[in-house]
């Protein structure tokens, strides 16, 4: 070791030559060349804004800076990576489309309701002018029943009072004369059946000396045979 030091204390080396070796001594110009260069550097290094290295502020105040060449942070519940202009770009886009059919969907709802809207008043109208077409009909179908009604209970009485029909009788019931046909054509009567000739009872015996309607009795008085001479053979 090499000590120059005096007993009044510590002496200046001069005249030393800027050191070039690793294990040479280096003179005060090399010093301050290195301490300019510490400065220098140290001006534009990022460090944190204290000791306790919880946050860094870029740039000076008001001059804010541009972080470039940012990769692309992981997006997650968890994550706590910082995001790029590209990620962002993909989120604004995606938030535009969603506006865009949420508008279209908004419009669409809004020509649906003005549809139903439109529908619910022409169905109100044609319920109305159901109700009243419907009113009406039945209007005329009491009325035509009631018609048909009467058609049927002056049948009914003309039927009971033998005044229509095929057989009709005249002067009231219990009186009068019964017409089979009187008011139709043909030569003939036929009551035969699906089993054959019937018997037609009930009849007068159309003797000249009596009418029809009087008692046999009264006519055939004296006959035990019953039948008058143009009967016997």
């Amino acid at each position: 070791m090499l000590n120059v030091a005096g007993n009044a204390g510590a002496r200046q080396v001069k005249g030393v030559a800027a050191g070039t070796d690793a294990t040479d001594a280096v003179d005060l110009q090399q010093l301050q060349s290195v301490a300019a260069q510490t400065g220098a550097i140290g001006s534009s290094a990022v460090v944190y804004d204290d000791v306790s290295h919880t946050s860094i502020t870029f740039g000076a105040v008001g001059v804010p800076v541009t972080l470039t060449n940012l990769a692309d942070g992981s997006v997650n519940a968890g994550s706590t990576d910082a995001v790029n202009g590209r990620q962002l770009y993909a989120a604004q886009q995606a938030t535009n489309a969603n506006s865009g059919a949420i508008a279209a969907l908004s419009t669409s709802t809004q020509a649906v309701t003005s549809s139903l809207s439109t529908g619910a008043v022409n169905s109100a109208a044609l319920f109305g002018s159901f109700s009243s077409s419907t009113a009406a009909t039945f209007s005329l179908l009491s009325t035509g029943l009631s018609a048909t009604n009467e058609s049927v209970s002056s049948l009914t009485s003309s039927l009971v009072a033998g005044t229509v029909g095929l057989v009709q009788q005249t002067g009231g019931t219990g009186s009068g004369r019964i017409m089979v046909g009187a008011n139709t054509g043909g030569t003939a009567l036929d009551v035969a059946g699906t089993s054959g000739p019937r018997q037609v009872e009930g009849r007068c015996r159309g003797h000249r000396r009596h009418r029809c309607g009087q008692p046999a009795a009264a006519a055939e008085r004296g006959r035990p045979d019953g039948r008058n001479r143009r009967e016997r053979s």
